[in-house]
């Protein structure tokens, strides 16, 4: 939990502090998959899902 939490911190400056929740909450959920799995293959393709949706579709959007 500590490396989820440290992980989530660092994310404050860049982000804000509500940008950052809903960047622990997903954290959360991808460590949980992994946990589950025991396999980074889910969490690599949650991750690359989530960025291309938050940075690339979402903006292209308008």
């Amino acid at each position: 939990m500590v490396p989820l939490a440290v992980f989530t911190a660092i994310h404050i400056p860049l982000w804000g502090v509500g940008a950052t929740l809903q960047i622990g909450a997903w954290s959360v959920v991808v460590t949980a998959d992994y946990l589950w799995r025991r396999t980074l293959v889910a969490p690599i393709i949650m991750h690359l899902l989530n960025d291309t949706v938050g940075f690339v579709i979402l903006p292209a959007m308008g």
